[in-house]
């Protein structure tokens, strides 16, 4: 019996095996439990939701989320972008917005069957104000017409941006709503145009009105050493006085100098060139400078002299008197004389001062046919003082008779002479009485002068016979107490432009 019930626990067990084997065997193979879902794209959002440009040819980047049925993000999603409006923006397909005109677009982002739109407005924000042109110069009540241009941060021009005109100062120009800008005053200002919070400027210049003609007025002859003073009158085109700053030159170096007030001082003699700059218009007049000349002949020394006024005889012609000092080196004699050479002389009495000093009445010699007069000595040491005397002083005024005219009165800028004399005096030690004649040694130093002075002997001279003199009877006149000598005044000279 017990072998029997063994074998049959035996193959109890054995079957108990096998069916566990072939459970385990197949475990989970036939599992009806639900399969995992595939993620799908259930919706988008679009960052910045409401993106807008403000300048053409701007641009902006937008991101797209992609999220699936549960709510998770698929990241690598592949998303599709377009515009509406793609004369507003383009789009492209990584979502990069570029700004193409003024206006609205929708913008879609889809990811399968998914989709999500933003509004995307472009507008132009005013960035700067270019104003044209740069700079204007005008006159006053002339205009120039200014244009300006409203730009966006491109430097694209905003269409419909407003635009309004303003001057930095009214007084020198002022503008209109369409940017046209006149003249007020002479000056400098800005006009402004304003676009929004942004402005432009350009530079106005206001000219004054040209000067068309200048007169300096002043002496047109002038002695070296001496100073003279000048002043400008400066005419526009209609004849108006204006007052414009004056620089003053003088254009030969060496000729002269001008202070900018107008005080000239010549140094050499000949033409002086006066200088004067007008808003930067450079107008010139000539003076001429004259001055004591040096001269030696074969016996005699001579310091001459033209006079500064000039006088006219009776006939209308005019002259310039010369006083001529001289020293015969042979006779040792020393002689003054004053040339009168188109008038014949009456009487020999002459009235001379030194600068303001009294009026000396004195009858001098008369000789070379009546148109020189000499001082009368006799002694050298007479003329001599005569000389020192006038050395000392600015000017010598000097005044004759006419024959048959009136008295005449000239002047003598004689500054200078104290440097010269001494050298010719010292050719002239002697003091004595002159020798011989006066007159006759006088005309032959006249004689030898006149030789050496081309310009006087090239001079015509009105002479009258002694004679013919004589028998008119004419008496010496005292018609001098009432005479004033006066220095030449000052007169206009036409400035000429430079450069024309």
């Amino acid at each position: 019996m017990r072998p029997m019930i063994s074998s049959l626990r035996l193959a109890a067990r054995i079957a108990l095996v096998a069916t566990l084997s072939v459970t385990i065997g197949n475990c989970g193979g036939d599992s009806t439990g639900p399969a995992p879902e595939t993620p799908v794209a259930t919706s988008i959002s679009i960052d910045p939701e409401s993106p807008s440009l403000t300048a053409l040819g701007a641009t902006l980047q937008l991101n797209a989320t992609v999220r699936d049925q549960s709510g998770n993000v698929m990241a690598g999603a592949t998303v599709g972008w377009t515009s509406s409006a793609t004369t507003v923006a383009s789009v492209s397909s990584n979502g990069l917005l570029t700004a193409l005109s003024v206006g609205t677009a929708t913008i879609t982002a889809s990811a399968g069957s998914a989709t999500q739109t933003a509004s995307l407005d472009v507008r132009q924000v005013v960035s700067s104000v270019s104003v044209t042109p740069a700079d204007a110069t005008i006159g006053p009540s002339e205009t120039a017409q200014f244009e300006a241009t409203a730009l966006d941060a491109n430097a694209n021009p905003v269409a419909d941006a407003s635009l309004s005109w303003t001057t930095g100062d009214p007084n020198v120009a002022t503008v209109t709503a369409s940017g046209l800008v006149r003249g007020v005053a002479p000056g400098t200002t800005t006009v402004v145009a304003t676009g929004g919070n942004v402005q432009g400027s350009s530079v106005v210049t206001v000219l004054a009105p040209p000067v068309t003609s200048v007169t300096i007025t002043g002496r047109t002859r002038v002695k070296v050493g001496d100073t003279y003073g000048y002043t400008v009158t400066a005419r526009l085109a209609d004849g108006t006085v204006v007052n414009r700053p004056v620089t003053w030159g003088v254009l030969e170096a060496g000729q002269g100098t001008i202070t900018q007030d107008g005080q000239l001082t010549p140094l050499a003699s000949g033409t002086v060139t006066l200088l004067v700059s007008i808003d930067g218009v450079v107008w010139q007049a000539d003076v001429l400078a004259y001055d004591w000349q040096v001269l030696s002949g074969s016996t005699s020394s001579f310091l001459v002299l033209d006079a500064d006024v000039e006088v006219t005889n009776k006939f209308g012609s005019s002259e310039y008197p010369e006083l001529v000092f001289a020293c015969n080196t042979t006779t040792q004699n020393v002689f003054a004389w004053v040339d009168t050479e188109r008038f014949v002389t009456a009487s020999g009495l002459v009235t001379y001062r030194f600068d303001e000093g009294s009026f000396v009445n004195q009858t001098w010699i008369e000789f070379d046919n009546f148109s020189a007069l000499g001082h009368p000595g006799p002694t050298n040491l007479q003329t001599k003082n005569f000389a020192l005397a006038m050395a000392g002083a600015r000017v010598f005024g000097f005044a004759f008779t006419e024959f048959q005219g009136p008295a005449r009165a000239t002047l003598f800028r004689v500054t200078g002479l104290d440097g010269l004399l001494p050298s010719l005096l010292a050719l002239c030690p002697s003091n004595a009485v002159v020798a011989g004649a006066p007159e006759f040694e006088q005309a032959r130093a006249v004689s030898e002068w006149r030789a050496l002075n081309a310009s006087a002997s090239a001079t015509s001279k009105l002479r009258t016979a002694w004679d013919a003199r004589r028998s008119v009877g004419a008496a010496p006149t005292n018609d001098f107490p009432e005479l004033v000598i006066r220095e030449s005044r000052s007169v206009e000279i036409r400035a000429t432009r430079r450069g024309r």
